[in-house]
Order: structure tokens, then sequence, then C-alpha cells
């Protein structure tokens, strides 16, 4: 029979925990550990503390900093923040002044280095459809008062005239009809990340079947042991 191990000294109990809900575990680059339960954040001990992940990557010579919701998205694999902007980054091929639009925005992972990266000549805009992910980003995006994020459900109507698009779309990809609009856009650039080989497939192949030729096309292993991966496409 298995033994109960004491708890450690000042140490709370969190629940009981209702069925179903969901728990995640964090162990943020820039904070402490924490637990995120049905909306509420607790620390080691047990008690309850600000419901924000504070996480730093670095990228050769830069560093960028994040304010994430504990119940909000972030990558998993704790080496995929900077290898996803290392490889965006280099993708876009960003010169200083370019306008910028960005779907599928999320927190502002991306976000973040390509505003920098434009500097204050030029505009970024990024698109997402979780509230709470676009507060995230705005308060990411302070230092960089020509970045503006913004609450949006993702159609075609948004592939407007940038010089360069990105799209990091959920595992079903963007779909055929974006894929074609994005293709029919000014963007000098058309970076996609993909996360599932069969939407990479149709959504590149839509794309090329419009006219865009791929650039180049990367692929990273950040879901061992699972059949997706994530691929960074870049097409002209």
């Amino acid at each position: 029979m298995g033994r109960q191990l004491p708890h450690p000294a000042g140490a709370r109990t969190i629940g009981p925990l209702r069925e179903g809900q969901r728990v995640r575990i964090l162990a943020p680059s820039a904070s402490p550990v924490a637990v995120s339960i049905g909306g509420r954040t607790f620390d080691a001990t047990g008690a309850e503390c600000s419901p924000f992940a504070r996480e730093e990557v670095t990228v050769g010579e830069n560093s960028y900093r994040y304010r994430v919701r504990a119940s909000g998205f972030w990558q998993v694999h704790r080496e995929a923040p900077a290898t996803l902007i290392d490889l965006v980054t280099r993708a876009a091929e960003v010169e200083p002044g370019d306008h910028i639009l960005e779907l599928y925005a999320g927190a502002g992972l991306l976000t973040v280095p390509l505003a920098r990266a434009t500097g204050a000549t030029g505009r970024v805009e990024s698109l997402e459809g979780a509230r709470t992910a676009v507060e995230d980003a705005r308060a990411n995006l302070r230092p960089y008062p020509w970045a503006r994020a913004r609450t949006a459900a993702i159609s075609v109507r948004d592939m407007s005239d940038a010089d360069i698009l990105l799209a990091d779309p959920p595992r079903s990809g963007l779909g055929i009809a974006a894929a074609r609009a994005a293709a029919a856009s000014r963007a000098r650039r058309i970076v996609l990340v993909s996360c599932d080989p069969a939407a990479l497939a149709r959504d590149v192949a839509a794309m090329v079947e419009s006219g865009r030729s791929v650039e180049s096309m990367r692929a990273v292993d950040l879901f061992p042991n699972t059949h997706h991966f994530e691929v960074v496409t870049a097409l002209r």
C-alpha cells in the first residue's frame, strides 16, 4: 500500500477538483511555477497568485518578453518559441517600414519580433479570435505603438494589401478559400506556419495553383511521438 507524502511546510491543499476540470501546470521561463485550475492560478504552496505567466525568449542577440494568461495558449515545447521566431523572421525577410498583417496571432509570440523588425516607420496588424489572447498581445506590444492587435474572426476579407502576410492557423489550417485569398493579395511574401501535414499540403497547393511559388519550407519536430510537426513555408 502506498503512503501519503507530507506537504511542504506552509503548503495549502487545492481542491477538490470537479470532474472534467482542466488542470495546467506551468513552468514559465521568467516567473515561478504555477498551476491553473478553472480560471484560478496557484503557486507551488497552493496560494492563489497572479493569473499571468512571464516568458522571456532569446533568439541570437535579441531578447523578447511576454505576459501570457495562465489559462491561455503558449507553446508547450520549451524550445518552440525561440525556434519559431527564428524560422518565421528568416522566412519573412522583414524590411524597416514594412506593413505586416498577421493572422491567428495569439498572445503575440511572433508579433513582437516582427514589430521590432519593421521599426517605428512600419505597421503591424495582428488578428486573433480569442479576446483574452488579444489582451495579452496588446500588453506585449506596448513598447511598439506601430503594432496593433485586435479581436476578429478570421475571414477571406482580412487578406489586406500588406507587404508581408503571416498566418499561423490552428491544426485545421487556412482552408482553400483563405489560401486562395492570401495568394491573390499584393503581399510580396507569404509565411504560413502549419502543424498538420494534410492541412499544409492543401493550403500550399491552393496558393501555388493561384500563382504563388514556394521559396522555402522548414520543418521542426515540436510534437515528439506524434505525426504532427511544425512547418514554416515562405511563398512569393
